[in-house]
């Protein structure tokens, strides 16, 4: 199984690793993507130290990638935005835009999955560009 997907994920401040498995595992379920193509998590940098995020990606053995709030901002896109989000991270979507800056910054890709929250966790995900595989 190729890894290929980058997964955004925004969580509010101490959320567990168990929420955050259950979302994911949730968003992957739906849309029938198995959890062995997931190559990177991605997130805000406010959340570099999150607990949860930061167990999520050691348990599955991923890089975990965080970008500051400029640098989200300045993402293309079409993005669920939340002025809530915006309030307390200076961006308006973090799971989307953090996904799509990753896939940018790996080589290239695009966003296949917009965000789906549950819990006090949103997961988003973008696939890398078959060409960034080879």
């Amino acid at each position: 199984m190729p890894k290929i997907l980058i997964l955004g994920i925004g969580c509010r401040k101490n959320t567990s690793v168990t929420a955050i498995k259950d979302g994911v595992t949730r968003v992957l379920k739906e849309h029938n993507i198995s959890s062995l193509a997931i190559a990177g998590c991605a997130s805000i940098d406010l959340k570099k130290e999150e607990k949860g995020l930061c167990e999520f990606a050691r348990d599955t053995g991923v890089p975990f990638y965080t970008y500051p709030a400029e640098i989200l901002a300045g993402i293309q896109g079409d993005f669920t935005s939340s002025s809530f989000v915006k309030q307390i991270t200076g961006v308006d979507n973090v799971c989307e835009r953090a996904a799509l800056c990753c896939v940018k910054e790996l080589g290239g890709g695009k966003l296949i999955i917009k965000k789906e929250a549950a819990a006090g966790v949103t997961v988003a995900a973008a696939v890398l560009d078959w060409k960034v595989m080879i």
